[in-house]
């Protein structure tokens, strides 16, 4: 799984993260024990201005870690040190005018997701992403990975009410 997350082909490195994710999402207590090993090569896809060629290899990888961190909800441990790397990737990206929408979007889910998880390293920069991330996840359909990604925002709300004081100025 590793190599392939590496391989030099962006389409092999987005059919990789695609499965990490299918794989975090159906057999998770396989998946667990590897999760440390395989987290660096998965926050080294997500770029704030990827190739062309390379955007839905960003996009799989963002995704892929906004399923893992859902099943750290309850057990953040062992993905809190991964974080504050992860959100200093995603947040450019979510205030990146020029990023596709489908990676601003799941962008903005996987912040909510890591809310979830470790809400106290994310909450201190709310003011910086809360409008951005409000904007991102206007248009999505209601469905479970927003609701999710709503739960984690709402928990950085109540860990950091300050944050979100920017967006009710601008609403």
């Amino acid at each position: 799984m590793s190599a392939n997350a590496q391989h030099y082909e962006p389409p092999i490195r987005q059919s990789a993260h695609a499965l990490l994710g299918d794989m975090a999402i159906s057999c998770f207590p396989l998946l667990k024990p590897i999760v440390p090993t395989i987290m660096p090569s998965v926050i080294d896809q997500i770029v704030v201005e990827p190739e062309i060629d390379c955007v839905s290899v960003c996009n799989n990888a963002a995704w892929a870690a906004g399923e893992i961190a859902l099943q750290f909800v309850g057990d953040s441990a062992p993905l809190e040190p991964f974080v504050p790397t992860i959100t200093a990737r995603l947040i450019p990206i979510l205030l990146n005018s020029k990023s596709p929408k489908s990676l601003t979007e799941n962008a903005a889910v996987t912040i909510g997701r890591l809310g979830l998880v470790a809400p106290n390293l994310i909450a201190p920069q709310l003011g910086e992403f809360a409008t951005a991330w409000c904007s991102a996840l206007w248009d999505i359909k209601d469905n479970d990975e927003k609701d999710s990604a709503f739960r984690g925002f709402c928990m950085l709300i109540s860990v950091n009410p300050q944050g979100i004081e920017k967006v009710s100025a601008v609403i």
